[in-house]
């Protein structure tokens, strides 16, 4: 219903405004802010919006997991309470 106020003919223009509109009602911003942030979910999406399966996500993870090194380890074990 509010997609045929835009525009008459469905097509990319359209669904372009109707998401504008739509990614501005629960974060009010100027549109110059929801194009950047539409540009950056877009351009993460792979990374951090796509993956369905935790299995897959982790083996695309841009961030490896933090591992102590031998130094680390020795110092740790060695530690006063």
């Amino acid at each position: 219903a509010f997609a045929s106020l835009i525009a008459s003919k469905a097509g990319r223009e359209r669904d372009l405004v109707v998401a504008m509109v739509a990614a501005r009602i629960p974060a009010p911003s100027t549109k110059l802010v929801t194009t950047r942030w539409w540009h950056m979910r877009e351009a993460w999406r792979a990374l951090m919006f796509a993956d369905t399966e935790q299995q897959v996500k982790a083996t695309r993870d841009p961030v490896a997991p933090a591992k102590r090194s031998k130094a680390a380890l020795v110092k740790a074990s060695t530690a006063q309470p």
